[in-house]
This record gives C-alpha cells, sequence and structure tokens, in this order.
C-alpha cells in the first residue's frame, strides 16, 4: 500500500477481497475510465459537490488534468498543506435505456385511455441476476436503481395495480421486461 493512502487493515482486506470478485474488478475499471473523461469527471465532481452541500459540509475537491499533471485547487485549500477527507461515499449513476409501450386488447382503440398495461423494457448491460435490481412500483410511478450505478426514474402515463406489477429479468441479454397491468 502507498504511504500517501491511509487506511485501516479492515479497510484494506475489505479493499482486497473486493477485487477478488471479477463484477467489482469491471464496475472499478469502467469507473476508472469514466473518470479519464474529463466531461464524465466534472459530472462526478459537480454531484459530488451538490450532496456535499445538501448535507451542509463545503467540498475541495482537487482537479489533475491528466494530460499535464497538473492540478488545480481552490484559492483556500492550496495553501493547506493535506487535502480534506471526504467522507460522503457517492455513486454516479447512469439513466439506462429503457423502453415504455403501451398494451392493447385486440379490439381497442390505441389510445392511451383504452391501454391495458404497460410494458416497460430496460437494459441493464452489467447487471448478471436480477438479484442486483431494486424495483418500486407505485400507482403512478416506477423507480429502478441497480446496486452497480443505474438509476431510472419514470411517471407513469396512468394508475397501475401495483399489487399485479411482474418482472422478468434475461440473465443473456441483460434485459429486466416489466408488466404493469392498469388500474
Amino acid at each position: 500500500m502507498s504511504d500517501d493512502i491511509k487506511m485501516t487493515p479492515e479497510e484494506q482486506k475489505k479493499l482486497f477481497e473486493s477485487f477478488q470478485n471479477p463484477e467489482f474488478r469491471q464496475l472499478f475499471m469502467d469507473y476508472a475510465k469514466d473518470l479519464q473523461n474529463s466531461d464524465t469527471k466534472q459530472d462526478f465532481d459537480q454531484q459530488i459537490k451538490m450532496i456535499e452541500q445538501s448535507l451542509g459540509h463545503q467540498p475541495n475537491l482537487t482537479t489533475i488534468d491528466t494530460k499535464t499533471k497538473a492540478s488545480s485547487q481552490p484559492p483556500s485549500v492550496q495553501s493547506k498543506p493535506k487535502i480534506q477527507e471526504i467522507t460522503t461515499t457517492v455513486k454516479p449513476t447512469i439513466k439506462p435505456e429503457y423502453e415504455m409501450e403501451a398494451i392493447y386488447g385486440k379490439e381497442d382503440i390505441q389510445a392511451e385511455d383504452q391501454a391495458k398495461s404497460l410494458k416497460i423494457t430496460v437494459k441493464l448491460p452489467q447487471i448478471a441476476s436480477i438479484a442486483g435490481i431494486d424495483l418500486e412500483v407505485g400507482p403512478r410511478q416506477f423507480v429502478l436503481e441497480s446496486r452497480v450505478k443505474h438509476l431510472l426514474e419514470l411517471r407513469l402515463p396512468f394508475e397501475v395495480e401495483v399489487d399485479k406489477v411482474k418482472a422478468q429479468f434475461d440473465k443473456g441479454l441483460h434485459i429486466l421486461v416489466v408488466h404493469l397491468p392498469r388500474k
């Protein structure tokens, strides 16, 4: 371990164990690639700042130009010998690709007020099983969150029968299909 990183033995053990998991390693590599993109890094930094400020903290983030290796810090931080540690953990979120489709009866006119149900199809390429997905459905709300970094919040066009919602995950295609019958 580098002397620059101060970790307890328990934290070191947890990090080592995490890297033994291929899914974690892949997620970590994807995250590292995302941070190499300056636009993505700025988005992540902005999200962290907003969350820290909402918690009453004043974050001091260091920006490093990956080409020149030069760092830029706010003036208040430049005079300090150490960078303040930020303890809040923030998972950057990505809105996954999805499709919402109204399902009609055989003879129904295709008007929103005639739809029998909704079918929501979500592409989740980094998810291996349905266990990695948290799904909340309200009468007019659909929220999908994954342990990876996906967040999808939708307002439904009509009320659905929450108790009759069915979800199916295709492990081969990494696609979640959710059927929501109309109330």
